[in-house]
C-alpha cells in the first residue's frame, strides 16, 4: 500500500458544490410534492364512507414519501458536508506540504549530509 496520495481539490470542490445542489434541489421537490398534494387532498371526499378508507392510507403515503425524499437530501448533505471536511484535510496538507518545502529552500540542509 502507497503512503502518498493524489487529490484535485478543485474537483473535489466542484463535487461538493454538485452534490449540495443535488440536496437542495431535493428539498425543493419536497415541498413542491407537498404542495401539489395538498390541492389534491379533498379528492376522496372528506366523510363517506370511501373517505374514510383511502385517507389514512393517503396520509400516510403521503408522509412516508416525504420522511424518505428528506432523509434523502439530508444523507446527500452530509456525503457532501464530510467531503468538504475532507478537502479542508486535504488543502491543510498540501500547505503544510508546500511551507516545508518553501522552508527547505530557504534554509537547505549544512550538514553535509544528502
Amino acid at each position: 500500500m502507497s503512503d502518498g496520495y493524489f487529490a484535485e481539490p478543485a474537483r473535489i470542490q466542484a463535487g461538493v458544490r454538485h452534490m449540495l445542489s443535488i440536496s437542495t434541489s431535493l428539498g425543493a421537490m419536497v415541498d413542491d410534492f407537498v404542495m401539489d398534494v395538498r390541492a389534491t387532498r379533498d379528492w376522496p371526499g372528506q366523510d363517506d364512507s370511501f373517505a374514510k378508507e383511502v385517507i389514512p392510507q393517503e396520509q400516510k403515503e403521503r408522509e412516508s414519501s416525504s420522511e424518505t425524499a428528506i432523509a434523502l437530501s439530508e444523507a446527500v448533505y452530509g456525503v457532501a458536508h464530510g467531503t468538504q471536511v475532507n478537502l479542508t484535510a486535504i488543502r491543510s496538507n498540501q500547505n503544510n506540504i508546500l511551507d516545508a518545502i518553501r522552508d527547505h529552500r530557504i534554509k537547505p540542509n549544512t550538514s553535509g549530509k544528502r
